[in-house]
Order: C-alpha cells, then sequence, then structure tokens
C-alpha cells in the first residue's frame, strides 16, 4: 500500500471513531496541532472549532511572537455575527471561556476597549481573565469600557447595550511598576461575579485604595478567595478574613516577604 493510500486509510479510521472520543482526544491537542485539524473534514472542523476559540491570547496560542494583528484579526471576526466556513455557520463569541490580555509592548500590541467590550457583553460563557501589564501611559484605557457600558449607550456591532453578561468568576491581574487605583476602582464598581482573585503589585509606594478593594469584596458576594502580592509582603483574604475585611475590618495579617519574578 503506498503512503498516501496509507494516510487515506487511518484518516478514515479515525472518522470511524465514536465523536464523544474524537472531542476527548482533540481536547489534550495544543492550539498549533487542533488548528492543522481545522479543514481535514467537516467532523474535525466542527470538533476542533469550540477548542481552539476557548482561549484566547499568547498565554494559550504556544507562541512568543508578538504582533498587533493579533486582537485585531480578532475583533474583525468576533464582529461579524456568523463567518462560513465551508457550510458551518460559526458564532465564535458561545466558545470563548477564557482570555488572556497581557502585554509588555506598547498600545497597539493590546486588546482595544470595544473588543473587551464586546467580550464582556457577548461572552456568555467567558468565566476568566488573566493581564500581565507593565507600566504605559494607555494602561486604563481598555477598562474604560466598564464604565462606559453602565454610564451610556454605546454601540457595539450596532447592539446598543449597558450590560455586562459575562459571568467573570477568576480574574489574575500581574502589574510591574504599574498602580492599580484605577483599575481596582473600576472593578470594585461594575464586576460582583468573582469567586477567585489573585493581584499580584510590583511597585514600591502604598498602591491600593483600600475602600476601593473593600468594595470589590463586598459587591462581589461568591468571593471565596483573594490573594494580593505586594513588593513588601503576601496576604491571603479566605472565609472569614474576607468577611472582616468586608464589614471594615483591616488588612490580613501579612506573611512572610514575596520575592517577586521581576522580569
Amino acid at each position: 500500500m503506498s503512503f498516501n493510500n496509507n494516510h487515506s486509510f487511518q484518516r478514515k479510521a479515525l472518522l470511524t471513531l465514536p465523536v464523544e472520543l474524537l472531542q476527548e482526544i482533540c481536547s489534550y491537542l495544543g492550539w498549533r496541532d487542533l488548528r492543522s485539524c481545522l479543514y481535514q473534514n467537516s467532523i474535525l472542523l466542527h470538533i476542533t472549532i469550540p477548542l481552539i476559540w476557548r482561549d484566547l491570547g499568547d498565554k494559550y496560542w504556544e507562541s512568543y511572537e508578538k504582533t498587533p494583528l493579533r486582537w485585531n484579526l480578532i475583533k474583525r471576526t468576533l464582529f461579524s455575527s456568523t463567518q462560513k466556513t465551508n457550510t458551518f455557520n460559526l458564532t465564535y463569541h458561545k466558545y470563548i471561556q477564557r482570555i488572556d490580555i497581557s502585554s509588555s509592548h506598547d498600545a497597539t500590541f493590546r486588546i482595544d476597549k470595544l473588543t473587551l467590550g464586546y467580550l464582556l457583553t457577548n461572552c456568555y460563557n467567558l468565566t476568566e481573565i488573566s493581564l500581565e501589564y507593565y507600566k504605559e501611559s494607555s494602561f486604563d484605557e481598555p477598562f474604560q469600557i466598564l464604565q462606559d457600558l453602565h454610564n451610556s449607550n454605546i454601540s457595539i456591532c450596532g447592539i446598543n447595550s449597558q450590560q455586562i453578561i459575562s459571568p467573570i468568576r477568576k480574574l489574575t491581574i500581574q502589574l510591574c511598576d504599574l498602580s492599580p487605583i484605577n483599575l481596582i476602582h473600576l472593578l470594585s464598581l461594575y464586576i460582583t461575579t468573582l469567586e477567585e482573585m489573585l493581584l499580584e503589585i510590583i511597585l514600591e509606594r502604598d498602591p491600593l485604595e483600600l475602600e476601593d478593594l473593600r468594595r470589590l469584596v463586598k459587591n462581589n458576594k461568591k468571593l471565596k478567595k483573594l490573594k494580593l502580592y505586594t513588593i513588601q509582603s503576601e496576604r491571603c483574604f479566605e472565609g472569614k478574613s474576607l468577611r472582616d475585611f468586608a464589614n471594615g475590618a483591616e488588612l490580613p495579617v501579612a506573611r512572610d516577604w514575596w520575592n517577586p519574578n521581576i522580569v
């Protein structure tokens, strides 16, 4: 049997497997391998599309190459309500569960405000956001969308929206030489679904407004754990310490000094 015939036989044999088993196999593949499976046949197309769009960002894309086209291309795809690949109509936003919007580059490499707004108002399965930023003047700009969505009618893809529907349950924020004051203020006013939060701040001066942090804890009724790392110390809020802090208590006692891996 020739190589080509053998390859064709293997592909046909693969398609005899139950769809559930194919889904299980594909769930272990990396982003690059999933892309290779994408156009093999209609069955793999249906299986791999949700997996490819489940996690967005360099943290999940297995690539350290930085390009400003990344989020621009995603924005163009998302802002079309449907895309056709062969005969399969795709609505990508319903697959997105986690996004990593980290950037150590200038603003052209970063997610823009409208794209973040689209994700927050359309991705009803989006449960986790990660971000790692370095000192840049435009750091807070994408997150001003939180205020815009609540305080005015903003049109995203022709749809006026004033409500965040993404059930954000986990938030990881890592900041280097950058104050979190404005960001924590925005989150404390408009995010209410958090269950876990990790905040790492590498900043010499006192980086927090405690009342904003307290309001964030109080407004997120399901919050079970808050880990706070600063250049001076590590603090963990859980159970009673979390409830006490929400009700006006001081910060929990700091643990031993934390030694951050400064890039």
